[in-house]
């Protein structure tokens, strides 16, 4: 168990990127849809926290930015097909829904990432979050996937790493699905830890517990694919466990969190048991972590598709970003944890052991 510091924290504000064009991405009858950013920001503005956020608004990314993670011609691709959409939508994958506007929005989406990122790392030590979207993680360099267009964390990483001359970033996923474009970009990056949470066997079916990274970057790759089913004590379990100690030995600079609500257990979309306070206990751990290694943090909406769901859980999540003094009743705590996660654990201890002292 890692013993925190009971200082009270400096940073006691959040910064919120938002903006109304995030709103022109219209995907008609989806799950990823406008509303959900209408109903967090309501969340967050009826809020008792309301009054320690800052309002930020993003710039435009322009396209050398996006070609840093994803293939020119892909990205053409994606501008011709946006503007053959019309006034109707049109469909780059199965799950990927785009409309006239939509790739202005996820240039837009990049820019609020960097920008969050910026504010992180330039001011003080408080951390963001970036209300974006089209979502980001499961884009690949040369195509789009399960509702995102551009790997907006990816290229967030990368001009963090390329623009602040960092040398160690922790990506943090605990979105319902596996971050498949994540790993796909950094796999081979020991600059780049990436660890994801996500519900095995549902989409986009990959993240196994054996792929630690590539030649050179062994064990810089740590996915836990949970069984349907598992709720706080499992997530907590994994966290203390093994991300805690892992995340202490790395030492990241900066960590950035994959905010994905979708694990919660009203969410349509998955069936994990996750709680909207567990959310925010999940983040208040994150936070603990950074102020212990001295990173900073950058939070990115991901999942989350019930409107009551998601709009509690973020609330969660930026309060305890936000609060003055240290309090255990806010980290995460293992109860009653289902065995095959146990098991899973186990071997994932052993198996790290070979690169991390845990």
């Amino acid at each position: 168990m890692i013993e925190f510091s009971k200082e009270s924290f400096p940073d006691t504000r959040c910064f919120i990127i938002f903006d109304q064009i995030y709103l022109r991405h219209r995907t008609g009858n989806h799950p990823e849809h406008p509303q959900r950013l209408i109903w967090i920001k309501k969340a967050l503005e009826e809020s008792d926290i309301a009054f320690k956020l800052d309002w930020m608004t993003p710039r435009k990314a322009d396209e050398t930015e996006i070609c840093r993670v994803h293939d020119k011609q892909y990205v053409e691709l994606v501008r011709t097909a946006c503007e053959k959409a019309g006034d109707g939508y049109l469909r780059l994958d199965i799950d990927t829904v785009v409309c006239n506007e939509s790739y202005d929005v996820a240039l837009y989406a990049v820019g609020g990432v960097e920008l969050a990122i910026d504010l992180a790392l330039g001011i003080g030590s408080a951390s963001s979050f970036a209300l974006v979207r089209p979502p980001g993680h499961h884009a690949m360099p040369n195509r789009s996937m399960g509702f995102c267009i551009f790997n907006n964390e990816a290229i967030g990483c990368l001009y963090a790493l390329e623009r602040n001359n960092l040398k160690r970033i922790l990506i943090l996923d605990w979105d319902l699905h596996h971050g498949n474009g994540l790993q796909e970009v950094f796999y081979n990056d020991k600059r780049v830890l990436y660890v994801s949470l996500h519900q095995t066997y549902h989409f986009p079916g990959t993240g196994y517990a054996d792929e630690v990274g590539g030649e050179g970057a062994e064990g810089y790759n740590l996915n836990f694919p949970l069984p349907a089913g598992c709720g706080d004590s499992e997530y907590a379990y994994c966290l203390t466990e093994i991300v805690g100690p892992i995340t202490m030995a790395f030492k990241p600079e900066l960590i950035v969190v994959v905010a994905g609500f979708d694990a919660h257990c009203d969410d349509p979309l998955g069936l994990m048991r996750v709680t909207s306070g567990e959310f925010g206990r999940f983040s208040y751990y994150t936070r603990c972590l950074a102020r212990e290694t001295g990173a900073r943090v950058v939070n990115i909406l991901a999942g989350g598709y019930d409107l009551d769901a998601v709009g509690e859980s973020i609330v969660e999540a930026v309060r305890s970003l936000v609060i003055d003094e240290p309090d255990d009743l806010f980290l995460p705590t293992p109860f009653k944890v289902n065995d095959y996660v146990i098991r899973l654990v186990d071997e994932q201890r052993e198996r790290f052991s070979r690169y991390w002292p845990i």
